[in-house]
């Protein structure tokens, strides 16, 4: 799948920007489950206009990783041929003062984050 067809099937609302419930809800769609904490460290290194929204040009260059099918596929054999017996979790993220925590699915968003205004 391209990354303006993701990006396309992900806009529901249709504007043209992917808000952190419709980037959640396009990823959940596609099998990738994310919690409130990774979610909000996509977001950070998705926008990189901090303006709330992700944008088309912001998530093709997200998704336009030098290597990143190469390290994918790379990773996955791995992981097929030798499983973690004892997985720990990844370190996190720092988090810049615009990001905010989304909340778990069974939580409303907020009206700023579901785009009411």
């Amino acid at each position: 799948m391209r990354e303006a067809d993701a990006f396309a099937m992900f806009d529901a609302n249709r504007d043209g920007n992917l808000s952190p419930e419709e980037l959640y809800e396009g990823l959940k769609y596609v099998g990738l489950r994310m919690t409130p904490a990774e979610l909000r460290d996509l977001i950070v290194l998705f926008d990189t206009d901090q303006n709330g929204s992700i944008s088309l040009d912001e998530f093709k260059a997200a998704l336009s990783v030098p290597g990143l099918d190469d390290d994918l596929a790379l990773n996955h054999d791995l992981a097929l041929n030798h499983p973690p017996s004892n997985p720990e979790p990844g370190p996190s993220l720092p988090v810049p003062p615009h990001a905010t925590v989304m909340p778990t699915p069974a939580e409303p968003l907020p009206p700023h984050a579901a785009g009411v205004s």
